[in-house]
């Protein structure tokens, strides 16, 4: 059984030990750069298979670390070993659920290192099989430019003044008919998919933690009908309230439907990704902020209303 520590009002100790995974996880993570990066057959498809092959070692030690945390650190709320406040409170390690969603993460993460430094070769796709293709032109059938708005587009492609790929590209409807834009398209596409994916692991694993580093101050479901003087404290999560969700939206739009904002321009190198990470990054903490807050809404209107 897990002794946790005494419950000093602080979240230091789930802290510690997210931050001590995700080092490790990070760790790996820049072996898949090492990785990928060393071309290991002149063959590219070869070459290809080859990182595939490192990609699933990879992903196999990951698991293998989870697990063992799992085994020696972790818990589970249904197992009583760790008292649900103090869980709350921060005074606890992962527990299983987290720790896999914190795995998931970083596997995205190395899934699209592994995209950009083995599966790409000078912007153009080494392989390119008939499923890949039929992702490809169907982003390519539902993307809406300035001159071709589709009823029913998925993705906006609009290559603004103040984008890199202006230089390049005049217009959307020139990036779509580059064979730059299949790569680009197919990428953009597994954004697409894992981007929800990813906030949802950021919630499982930080959602506790965001109400202890004050979410939990300026959330409108927190507010007691009966505290005298709540309107001030109504009127300041409302001005807090609209920013957010104009940041959930923006980081919604940048990292999924509007592919040129951020994606692509991900893909075009490993330095690349890298510079762009930090935004990506804080992109799902942003839209997690402004989910509690629209929730801490739903909250108080059910409680006052």
């Amino acid at each position: 059984m897990i002794e946790p520590e005494q419950n000093t009002g602080t979240s230091v100790r789930f802290e510690v030990h997210l931050f001590l995974c995700a080092l490790v996880l990070a760790l790996f993570l820049l072996l898949a750069i090492i990785l990928f990066a060393i071309p290991w057959a002149k063959n590219l498809q070869l070459n290809l298979f080859i990182n595939f092959l490192w990609l699933l070692a990879i992903y196999k030690l990951i698991f293998f670390f989870a697990h063992y945390y799992n085994k020696n650190f972790g818990f589970s709320l249904q197992d009583g070993t760790i008292d649900e406040e103090d869980y709350r409170n921060g005074d606890a390690p992962l527990t299983h659920a987290q720790m896999y969603a914190l795995v998931t993460i970083f596997c995205i993460y190395i899934f699209e290192l592994f995209f950009i430094e083995a599966w790409l070769h000078k912007l153009q796709l080494v392989w390119r099989p008939f499923w890949a293709d039929a992702i490809i032109n169907w982003m390519r059938d539902n993307a809406d430019t300035l001159s071709n708005n589709n009823k029913w587009g998925i993705i906006t492609i609009i290559v603004g003044s103040d984008n890199p790929l202006k230089r390049v590209f005049p217009d959307g409807d020139a990036f779509l008919r580059s064979s730059f834009s299949n790569a680009a398209l197919f990428f953009s596409f597994f954004r697409l998919v894992t981007f929800p994916v990813i906030v949802a692991c950021y919630y499982k694993v930080l959602g506790n933690m965001i109400d202890g580093l004050g979410m939990d101050a300026i959330n409108p479901g927190k507010i007691n009908p009966r505290e005298l003087g709540n309107h001030k404290h109504v009127l300041w999560c409302f001005f807090l309230t609209i920013p957010l969700i104009f940041m959930f939206i923006g980081a919604t739009l940048m990292c999924t439907l509007f592919p040129l904002a951020l994606n692509v321009l991900s893909m075009i190198s490993v330095n690349a990704w890298l510079e762009r990470f930090g935004l990506y990054f804080t992109c799902p903490i942003f839209i997690i902020f402004a989910m509690k807050m629209m929730y801490g809404w739903r909250q108080y209107a059910k409680s006052h209303y």
